[in-house]
């Protein structure tokens, strides 16, 4: 009995790290100063049709705003896909294109199937060869807090801004809850 209280207390406690976490937006709002290497938009669902799915989209969104203020020179972006759909980084890059970034300051990540794939790739292939300082994570705020232990982790620099997409409390509740318990396994196994 007093395993899972302690068990419930601490899943209490992380949630309500996930839930009150800030992203870094008011410091990049305050300052035209504070730039980053790249921007990287953390995958989201594709819908059918080869389409973003809402949260997606305002992924993408955020990041094309860094990215258009000049705050990242390039983005990565991540995601595989399902068999017989585009993988969530094409679909990306072709909004981004859509908008404007140009195709050469975009690089793309589409095999992961999880946050903690993405971030290897960006450490791996990207951050530890070309001598990157910092990178802004780019996901909803729900997810921010995770994505930046495993990036602090694997000794990357990172800050983050969150999307603008707006949720439900239930919504909030069931993401928090989920981004909790991924967190403790983290923080417990390093996956």
């Amino acid at each position: 009995m007093l395993m899972s209280g302690i068990t419930a207390a601490a899943l209490l406690s992380v949630f309500i790290l996930v839930l009150n976490f800030h992203d870094d937006s008011v410091k990049y709002s305050e300052s035209s100063f504070i730039k980053a290497d790249a921007g990287v938009i953390l995958g989201a669902a594709v819908w059918g049709g080869n389409r973003p799915s809402p949260v997606l989209r305002e992924r993408i969104k955020k990041g094309y705003d860094i990215y258009a203020k000049g705050i990242a020179p390039k983005l990565v972006i991540t995601g595989g896909g399902s068999p017989n759909e585009m993988t969530e980084a094409d679909v990306s890059k072709n909004e981004l294109i859509k908008y404007g970034v140009n195709p050469d300051d975009l690089m793309l990540e589409n095999s992961s199937s999880s946050t903690d794939e993405q971030i290897h790739f960006v450490r791996d292939k990207l951050y530890i060869s070309k001598n990157w300082n910092k990178i802004i994570l780019i996901s909803d705020n729900f997810h921010l807090f995770r994505a930046k232990e495993i990036s602090m982790f694997n000794n990357i620099n990172a800050d983050c801004i969150a999307s603008d997409k707006s949720l439900t409390t239930e919504g909030t509740v069931n993401f928090c809850f989920k981004e909790s318990l991924a967190l403790i396994i983290f923080w417990i196994s390093g996956i």
